[in-house]
């Protein structure tokens, strides 16, 4: 879009000349690139889940008319932290971290007010000048405008592009002031505070690898896995693609699900390797699943092990398959849900005379059968009903495989799309309490 309109005004400033000539191929040319760039993306994400992730970014997305107030207000600061490396309170200002602050302050200044004094100088450039500067100020104007109107926070990725300008407005200048003796500082100075600023980060830049969790991963012969995305995509390029680590999303309910952006949907299969597979848990992501309803991420673990700071659940290849189906619940009782009359903790529930335990709600397709395995104690005094919700109530017959006083197996198949599926289990008139243990219920 720059480029288009700084065509576009200097074909109306310009009038004749080369550019009158040629303007309509160029913008023919950069219409076709557009229609072809469209035509690429749309074939290339066939059949790919992009996701929400461009959306929750905001780049499409006008704000509040309220947080564009509360955008400009933030934009000088935020202007200034993009050129800091670190933080600077408490730094001594004569210190080595002082002086690169000040020194990126001044940076900060310099790309901030050189277009606009490019922009002064316009009547003095020459023709081909003048289109950079045109283009030039556009590219800064899109830059506010998705800080202000649409994203917010400013990144490193506009960081990159305003100092890809900023160089390319200092050689333009240069050039159109080449002749004059009163600028011929202009472009050394230019060149020296660029070679200045990109040789220092570029000295004292570090990367930090630590390998521990590969080398980990490799001991344990774990090859294939999945993790959130920042775990997932970084990890893999750490262990040169010897270990495959999958996009996911984990949501609160302790459900996981694929997520595509940016990842190969073979990496969600495991073909005929019969190998463990494994799944890496931050504390946080920890701790949200211990205290989800869904258990089945520790339900269907094989093992565990930390490395790095992270929690590894080791899995056999057909469970780890069936965890990431989503199609799979199995209870958490340490936490209270809907149930009645029900007493929930120490990784069983106790149902009470009269009492009843519900759940978990699942949507199950037409043919969809699903398999239920209850344990516990005293299970052979209960009653058990299989419902689901379709505009009313649909109940369903279990088809018991093993059915006692410690174990429940059964499976049922709905004729009917189920939006919400019921397990209830009733304790209608046992004087003693009914106990459950564990309750899976796998639709996948």
């Amino acid at each position: 879009m720059p480029v288009v309109i700084a065509l576009a005004v200097m074909r109306i400033k310009g009038g004749d000349g080369i550019l009158a000539r040629v303007f309509w191929h160029c913008l023919a040319a950069i219409g076709v690139g557009l229609v072809m760039g469209l035509v690429v993306y749309r074939i290339g994400m066939h059949g790919i889940v992009e996701g929400d992730y461009i959306e929750r970014t905001g780049s499409y997305s006008l704000l509040r008319p309220d947080k564009w107030t509360e955008n400009l207000a933030v934009l000088p600061r935020t202007w200034i932290k993009l050129f800091l490396s670190h933080t600077t309170e408490g730094v001594r200002i004569t210190s080595l971290e002082g002086l690169e602050t000040l020194f990126s302050l001044g940076v900060s200044i310099v790309v901030c007010l050189f277009p606009w004094y490019c922009l002064c100088r316009y009547s003095k450039l020459g023709f081909h000048e003048r289109i950079v500067l045109v283009y030039g100020v556009c590219v800064w104007i899109v830059c506010l405008m998705q800080f202000v109107l649409l994203r917010g926070p400013l990144d490193r990725l506009i960081y990159n592009g305003l100092l890809a300008n900023f160089l390319l407005l200092g050689i333009a200048v240069v050039r159109s002031c080449r002749a004059k003796t009163r600028f011929t500082w202009l472009g050394p100075s230019l060149a020296l505070l660029l070679a200045l600023w990109c040789v220092y980060f570029s000295c004292t830049a570090t990367w930090k690898v630590e390998r521990t969790l590969i080398n980990d991963l490799e001991t344990h012969c774990l090859a294939q896995g999945c993790a959130t995305y920042w775990k997932a995509n970084g990890n893999t390029v750490l262990a040169e693609g010897k270990v495959r680590i999958a996009p996911i999303k984990l949501w609160e309910s302790g459900k996981v699900a694929p997520w595509h952006y940016n990842s190969d949907a073979s990496w969600y299969s495991i073909g005929d390797r019969r190998d463990d597979c494994f799944m890496l848990l931050d504390a946080y992501e920890w701790n949200m699943a211990r205290e989800a309803p869904n258990h089945m991420l520790f339900n269907l673990a094989k093992d565990h092990f930390e490395s790095q700071g992270l929690h590894v659940l080791v899995y056999s290849g057909q469970h780890w398959l069936k965890m990431l189906s989503g199609k799979i619940f199995a209870y958490n009782f340490n936490i209270s849900d809907r149930s009645r009359g029900c007493t929930s903790g120490n990784d069983r529930r106790l149902i009470h005379k009269g009492g009843v335990s519900f759940g978990p709600g699942m949507k199950l397709s037409p043919g969809q059968r699903c398999n239920v395995r209850i344990t516990g104690r005293n299970l052979g005094k209960a009653t058990l009903y299989v419902y689901g919700v379709n505009g009313k109530r649909v109940y369903m017959k279990p088809e018991y495989r093993k059915r006692d006083d410690s174990e429940l197996s059964f499976s049922f198949v709905p004729d009917l799309e189920l939006v919400s599926v019921e397990v209830a289990i009733y304790n209608k008139d046992g004087e003693e309490d009914v106990v459950l243990y564990s309750e899976v219920l796998d639709a996948s």
